[in-house]
């Protein structure tokens, strides 16, 4: 099946971005990680991470910071 985006293939380009070594994640803001995820064209806001473990890293060592009071 195909699923066409802004007259793009989602399915190519996903394909596309795993075969140069991306993982596609979603971001979990209030636990600071990201989720790898296997395709699936109802998730939207995916994220493309070339080095999973470099990002998360980073995730954990950045500081907190509060957003609508609460501390994220």
């Amino acid at each position: 099946m195909e699923y066409l985006y802004y007259d793009f293939d989602e399915v190519a380009i996903r394909r596309q971005l795993r075969d140069l070594g991306f993982t596609a994640c979603a971001y979990r803001p209030f636990e600071r990680t990201l989720m790898p995820l296997s395709w699936n064209p109802s998730v939207g806001n995916t994220l493309f991470v070339r080095d999973l473990g470099y990002v998360e890293t980073r995730l954990r060592a950045a500081p907190a910071f509060r957003v609508l009071g609460r501390e994220l």
